[in-house]
């Protein structure tokens, strides 16, 4: 075997070409050294750091394993194949070998992060600050950790930690335009957006025509109402092919949020799930509509299901020959609610079709045929059983039954997140004589207990009904109230005839409509809007004065 000399001489060639970007080269290099010294560790280290640059991710995981197996002390092998692994998917791996490299170099801050990095996405945020936090105090100006960090504390809604990190990074790196947003959607989240509007404005400076800018300056000026600049925002943004897409998605939600349908349907269809799709979709309805094999095919989320579901009585009203493609937690409940529609929850073979249609696309193409732009929510009935169980648990003591739910989406997401403190509804129903029943999914201990002290009594936990369907329905047909922010319940009560109470973040949600009483989709459900500045306590009054008539 060579010395350890004689060996580093061999691979100065091919690191010199590596680091001039002459990936091919330097590979061949690398494997004529490895013909003649298979155990040179360190030659298949920087053959698998060049597959990896090259995207050829299963040859730098074999490289990177050879390199730990002729040399087991290796943290950098170690952490560059945990990279690997997270590339391609297998993030259990990833993170035993970002462990391996930490075991053997504890203070290897490049690991520190890379595994934090595993954990943010995985949701569990504690465990992703506690690695950020040790890669810096580590090393204090690593810039990519500082805004890592800040992004977990914008996610858990701690805007001011979060701002204070970015600051610190901003001291270091005052120009970095992925950092200058961060800092924009930060305020953002604050409802000060004018100070998000200027970050948003030096990113777009640090980088003219950043796509990532352009489409949250739209999206802050469309929050201050300004909707024909934000609209030419979203139009600057569209011009980059990889954010065409969710830019004209955008302008869609805003122009049906104005209830200016036509357009807004038509833009509509550039969201991600019907670019997804896998059949073809028609652009218009053909005139033989009425002969034609009709699947129609649910799309997104439960919620947006049940809301379109409205729009296929229209189609009936001129093809009875369809069939319905839904969730499985959805399928008794419209086999017993739609009449003569076969409804199925496995479809694989599009082919015995005339037309398959995303049901989120009928108001698109009925647009033109229909007077009533936002017709009434589908009607669906009960399971008498699951209603005679769900009635014997209800609390027997003759008090009216108030049903709450404080939180819809996950923090991980902040557009899709909607949440109004649970104390501050313990607060309005404290001097209201009725029981009040949670159905919040998955609640915290800590938030029934926020709930609870606020409201000055004891709850009736009844989050258990949001894992059957029918168990849902029942207990909505049941109760006297329920107030909450949107989520899919509140598209059941609609279902089912009931009204609910809404509290509506700011900005509103397109469906909720952007400045009206109330929303023409569900015209029985008295909304409380969120003011721009936050606050609820104007919402939350008018809500306390509605709940005691």
């Amino acid at each position: 075997m060579p010395s350890t000399d004689m060996l580093q001489e061999k691979i100065i060639a091919p690191i010199n070409l590596f680091q001039q970007g002459k990936l091919q080269e330097a590979k061949k290099l690398l494997k004529n050294v490895l013909e003649l010294h298979p155990g040179y560790a360190h030659a298949w280290f920087i053959l698998g750091i060049i597959h990896a640059q090259q995207n050829d991710l299963q040859a730098a995981e074999t490289a990177l394993i050879a390199a730990i197996d002729r040399q087991s002390i290796y943290p950098e092998a170690y952490n560059n194949l945990g990279v690997v692994f997270d590339k391609l998917g297998k993030s259990h791996q990833a993170k035993q070998a970002y462990e391996k490299a930490l075991q053997q170099n504890p203070s290897y801050s490049q690991a520190l992060y890379n595994i934090a990095n595993i954990f943010k996405a995985e949701g569990a945020l504690e465990t992703a600050i506690y690695y950020y936090q040790k890669a810096l105090k580590i090393d204090p100006r690593y810039v990519n950790a500082l805004i890592n960090l800040g992004t977990v504390y914008q996610q858990r809604r701690n805007y001011a930690k979060a701002i204070s990190l970015f600051d610190r990074a901003l001291l270091i790196d005052p120009n970095d335009p992925t950092l200058l947003n961060n800092i924009g959607l930060a305020y953002y989240y604050k409802f000060e957006y004018n100070q998000a509007l200027d970050y948003y404005q030096k990113a777009l400076l640090a980088c003219p025509g950043l796509p990532s800018a352009l489409l949250n300056i739209a999206q802050v000026l469309q929050s201050m109402e300004e909707y024909q600049a934000a609209k030419q925002y979203f139009e600057r943004a569209a011009q980059d092919p990889e954010h065409k897409e969710v830019a004209l998605t955008n302008i869609g939600l805003m122009e049906l949020g104005l209830l200016n349908f036509e357009t807004g349907w038509d833009l509509y269809r550039n969201r991600k799930s019907i670019k997804e799709f896998t059949a073809d979709i028609p652009t218009i309805l053909p005139t033989d509509l009425a002969s034609k094999n009709i699947l129609l095919y649910k799309d997104q989320g439960l919620g947006d299901e049940i809301f379109f579901l409205r729009y296929v009585a229209i189609l009936q009203k001129v093809n009875t020959n369809l069939t319905y493609y839904t969730d499985p937690r959805l399928q008794t409940i419209l086999q017993r609610s739609l009449n003569d529609i076969q409804i199925t929850s496995f479809e694989k073979n599009f082919t015995k079709y005339d037309l398959v249609i995303p049901v989120s696309e009928l108001p698109r193409l009925l647009c033109k045929q229909i007077n009533d732009q936002t017709p009434c929510s589908i009607r669906l009935s009960n399971n008498p059983n699951n209603q005679q169980n769900i009635d014997n648990a209800m609390p027997n003591n003759g008090k009216r039954n108030i049903a709450v739910t404080w939180q819809a989406g996950s923090p991980l997401f902040n557009q899709l997140f909607k949440r109004i403190e649970p104390e501050e509804l313990g607060v309005m129903l404290k001097y209201i004589d009725a029981n009040v029943l949670i159905i919040q999914r998955d609640p915290t201990k800590s938030d029934i207990k926020k709930l609870e002290k606020s409201l000055g009594r004891k709850v009736f936990n009844f989050s258990y009904i949001n894992n059957d369907l029918e168990d849902t329905l029942a207990f909505l047909t049941l109760i006297d109230n329920y107030i909450a922010v949107s989520n899919t319940n509140a598209h059941l009560c609609a279902a089912l005839g009931k009204q609910a109470n809404i509290f509506v973040p700011y900005p509103a949600e397109w469906r909720w409509t952007f400045s009206e009483l109330q929303s023409p989709w569900f015209p029985n459900f008295p909304l409380y809007r969120q003011d721009i500045s936050g606050d609820w306590q104007a919402a939350i009054q008018h809500c306390f004065t509605d709940l005691n008539q």
